[in-house]
């Protein structure tokens, strides 16, 4: 059985490296799954990028600090596979430019094994 998000986020390793690497998000649900208008602003857009690199309404993704979401997962093989998630992301991370709107999402339904057809980068 595949890790859930409580999973992920209830193993002391995990927490640990995304307090030490990363900024956590609280995202209102009806701006990103779609029952209200995000808005044209800064937070709207970056809305419109998370609703394209969606595979559901749930999943964990990493963002570029300018916005852009770099990858999105649902699910994991297994709880080994969560710090490998986040290792993937550096590398990516670190080609982006600091003024760089747009990336193409790696997107998974499983992390490794089902790797699904990336998001478009067009649209801010």
């Amino acid at each position: 059985m595949a890790p859930s998000q409580e999973t992920v986020s209830s193993k002391p390793e995990v927490i640990r490296r995304v307090n030490a690497e990363c900024v956590p998000l609280t995202l209102r649900a009806p701006l990103v799954n779609g029952a209200q208008g995000a808005g044209a602003d800064a937070e709207g857009r970056l809305y419109a990028r998370l609703k394209r690199a969606m595979l559901a309404p749930q999943g964990i993704g990493i963002l570029f600090p300018g916005g852009c979401v770099l990858a999105w997962v649902q699910m994991f093989d297994d709880s080994g596979k969560i710090l490998r998630f986040l290792d993937d992301a550096l590398p990516r991370n670190a080609t982006m430019g600091v003024g760089a709107a747009h990336a193409v999402t790696e997107r998974y339904l499983r992390f490794t094994s089902e790797k699904v057809e990336p998001s478009s980068p067009t649209g801010s």
